[in-house]
């Protein structure tokens, strides 16, 4: 799954909004992802430092490789 969510400085979205209206949405995607058997890669272009915690906490991710 693709989504870009940040910036070249930033999120594009206030981190609280992420956590409340996105993440939720993809956490769900991931579960049902993994039950079925699958993995699930999520990708993201721009700087999400402010929510990578989250995602990874979430399942929703892994931290990126540079």
């Amino acid at each position: 799954m693709a989504d870009d969510m940040g910036f070249k400085t930033d999120v594009i979205f206030p981190p609280k909004v992420l956590r409340e209206k996105f993440f939720p949405w993809y956490q769900q995607i991931a579960q049902v992802t993994h039950k079925a058997g699958a993995k699930f890669i999520f990708h993201s272009c721009g700087n999400i430092n402010a929510v990578l915690d989250d995602i990874v906490k979430k399942r929703i991710g892994c931290p990126p490789s540079f």
